[in-house]
């Protein structure tokens, strides 16, 4: 029970920092908390990467887009257009 509230404090914490940054203290976390942090650099790097993608518009490899054909495009998903 106390990993499934983790997680839902770790949901909580990410969709606040996705927001705003400063909605993090209102979701509770507390400064010093080493999964916090974590968190917060996995969501600033993720952050990142998405920036550097939709500004340098790299192409999408073969395979990955063979896979996204098969699986994501029944649900609507369409390959990007650089």
């Amino acid at each position: 029970m106390r990993s499934i509230l983790r997680g839902t404090a770790a949901a909580t914490l990410a969709l606040a920092i996705g927001a705003a940054p400063v909605f993090a203290a209102n979701a509770g976390a507390k400064p010093g908390d080493s999964t916090i942090v974590e968190i917060v650099a996995v969501l600033a790097l993720l952050g990142w990467l998405n920036r550097w993608c939709q500004a340098l518009a790299p192409q999408l490899e073969p395979d990955a887009a063979a896979f996204a054909a098969k699986h994501l495009a029944p649900s609507g998903w369409r390959a990007p257009q650089n």
